[in-house]
């Protein structure tokens, strides 16, 4: 009985002990995970562009909410020109990496619709904010 419960015991801490080192990785880049979607008009029945387009979109509005971890509301209304020319037009600088979950367009090809889910670099977000 008493071997039972020292085995049991270790198999408890070996699974801890790799759960912990599974998750390390992630915690020690200080990486956010965000997801967003963006729909766009597909103009010129131009489904590339508009892919584009969606993908811009989407990039930046995760990068915002990913600000708005940092910011509260007023601050957000506020500064939201600024934030926009500093994070917003610049989200690739932020982004480790992006991953596509759907995409879709409508059935008569007039809107085209992404959603994706990203890692974002929580230390460069702090540096912009310190500049």
């Amino acid at each position: 009985m008493n071997n039972f419960r020292v085995l049991v015991s270790r198999l408890y801490s070996i699974a801890f002990l790799f759960l912990g080192l599974l998750s390390a990785p992630l915690m020690g880049q200080g990486l956010l995970v965000e997801k967003a979607e963006s729909t766009v008009e597909i103009r010129q029945d131009n489904l590339v562009r508009a892919k584009a387009e969606a993908l811009k979109e989407a990039k930046g509005k995760l990068i915002m909410q990913a600000v708005s971890r940092f910011l509260d509301f007023e601050s957000m209304i506020y500064l939201k020109p600024l934030l926009i020319q500093q994070f917003f037009e610049h989200a690739d600088i932020y982004i480790e990496s992006i991953r596509v979950i759907s995409e879709r367009n409508t059935a008569d090809l007039t809107e085209f619709t992404l959603n994706i889910e990203t890692r974002i670099f929580h230390s460069r977000l702090l540096t912009a904010f310190r500049k």
